[in-house]
């Protein structure tokens, strides 16, 4: 219960088995947690379209508050936002009060690279949450090749910035 609701309008529909051990310590001086978790081939509904094949273990240093240390990273076997990206990995940490630092990630895209800027992201209030991609050495007759058009062709190679809001 209390995990789906951190996570509703983020992730649903999650198929996935998660292992590991967590710890809890109570002493006169408070309460301390940490643990690590590990997933391997998760599939799952996010904000900004479906995830297969996530793949990753994440270290908490405060379990209960959900947070962890920085350089936390994921593979991701297919992300699809209306355009299937396939290969990637995902660098992050897990802040206190529902935040998440994105640190970076990177997936090869038609002939290129696709990496994603650093952001924090609020995943506790209901509010736009903005993504930069950047697009390097993209072939644009590769890019085509990932749709079913017919008469369209194009050449080149292509570098560029997509700001994304998922709301």
């Amino acid at each position: 219960g209390a995990l789906t609701h951190l996570a509703f309008g983020v992730v649903a529909n999650v198929d996935a088995l998660v292992s590991g051990r967590g710890e809890i310590r109570w002493t006169p001086d408070g309460v301390t947690s940490d643990g690590v978790f590990r997933t391997s081939g998760a599939n799952l509904a996010a904000a900004f379209g479906p995830v297969s094949n996530l793949s990753g273990k994440i270290r908490f240093t405060d379990l209960l508050g959900l947070v962890t240390a920085p350089g936390q990273s994921v593979s991701i076997g297919e992300v699809n936002p209306g355009l299937p990206v396939t290969n990637g990995v995902l660098r992050y940490h897990l802040l206190p009060n529902q935040q998440v630092a994105i640190e970076g990630g990177e997936w090869p895209f038609a002939s290129g690279r696709l990496t994603l800027d650093p952001t924090i992201l609020d995943l506790g209030a209901a509010k736009p949450r903005y993504l930069t991609f950047r697009v390097s050495g993209m072939d644009a007759a590769a890019f085509l090749q990932g749709f079913d058009f017919e008469n369209i062709n194009a050449t080149g190679v292509f570098d560029g910035v997509l700001p994304i809001v998922f709301d």
